[in-house]
């Protein structure tokens, strides 16, 4: 669930039930969806990326700090940001003043 949205329901709930649904979802695991493993995350983290209009994680702590991610490769990247030189087009020189 997207923060922005869960953040527009939590302010229309009192004080008391948002504690208690916080508390709820920081019992529940979630699934990391780069190795696959579970993990928990704490009530305070849960507060600190509501406060901060984050995103809540979707990978785990250990994923976060060491991100690998395969698609980010020099040779995917090729087509979206470095472009293959074209060898019937001139190189262009920059012209002086003389």
């Amino acid at each position: 669930m997207e923060s922005a949205s869960l953040k527009k329901k939590l302010a229309s709930l009192p004080p008391r039930q948002i504690d208690e649904i916080l508390e709820q979802l920081a019992g529940c695991g979630f699934t990391c969806i780069q190795c696959g493993n579970s993990f928990v995350m704490q009530l305070g983290e849960i507060r600190f990326f509501l406060d901060q209009g984050l995103n809540l994680p979707k990978r785990c702590p250990s994923c976060r700090k060491h991100p690998s991610f395969p698609e980010s490769t020099p040779d995917s990247l090729k087509g979206k940001f470095f472009a293959e030189p074209d060898p019937t087009l001139i190189p262009m020189v920059p012209w002086r003043h003389t």
